[in-house]
């Protein structure tokens, strides 16, 4: 059997389990856990975002060092999409500009007790 069709068959296999599950085993297989929203229910968690962070600002150190966003991305395991948006961002303003901005969307209205 060729590796090729191997891979076909391991999706054909995963998408006739997920026809027939519920909605929490279906998030399990793709490998989303129901527990991995934020609170408010969309959105990343701050423990998220600071992660997301900590990984620009090692590709900042590595675009320091001379490297492309190819090989940034291979390396910190992202796709190159990114690599090259943060690599813009910082010849554009710095290791500042790879900060995090925050929770997006609007702030809450309710009032606290």
């Amino acid at each position: 059997m060729s590796p090729g069709s191997l891979s076909r068959r391991k999706d054909n296999e995963a998408r006739a389990l997920l026809r027939f599950r519920p909605r929490e085993t279906v998030n399990s297989l793709r490998g989303v856990s129901l527990g991995d929203a934020a609170p408010d229910g969309g959105g990343l968690t701050a423990k998220q975002r600071a992660r997301r962070e900590q990984v620009r600002f090692e590709a900042a150190e590595l675009f320091t060092q001379g490297v492309t966003p190819p090989q940034v991305a291979r390396r910190l395991r992202v796709s190159r999409k990114p690599a090259y948006t943060w690599h813009a961002r910082q010849r554009g303003g710095g290791v500042q500009a790879l900060r995090s901005k925050g929770p997006s969307g609007r702030p809450s209205r309710m009032k606290p007790e």
